[in-house]
């Protein structure tokens, strides 16, 4: 199969120059580069409310010392809830 794409000059020098410290063609060079792509297994993506919901915690913990519950610790579940239908809606 054959693909055409533009690219910027400065892109097709980045590329040249790449191919060649690699002893290769530009074509056998970008050959490479789709087939790795193509091959990939999908890296799964956290959601925000995953990549936060280990962090409230955290944050509010250090920033808590007088014993009594903040109001980081009161929200934080309303919070997650909040995120996780924002996430399903697409909103996130």
């Amino acid at each position: 199969m054959a693909v055409t794409i533009d690219v910027p000059p400065q892109v097709e020098a980045n590329l040249r120059r790449a191919a060649a410290e690699a002893g290769e063609s530009l074509a056998g060079y970008l050959q490479q580069i789709a087939e790795r792509e193509a091959n990939a297994k999908p890296v799964a993506v956290p959601s925000l409310a995953q990549m936060l919901a280990g962090r409230i915690g955290i944050i509010d913990s250090a920033a808590n010392t007088d014993g009594k519950p903040s109001r980081l610790s009161e929200d934080k579940s309303a919070f997650s809830s909040y995120l996780e239908r924002r996430h399903r809606e697409g909103s996130l």
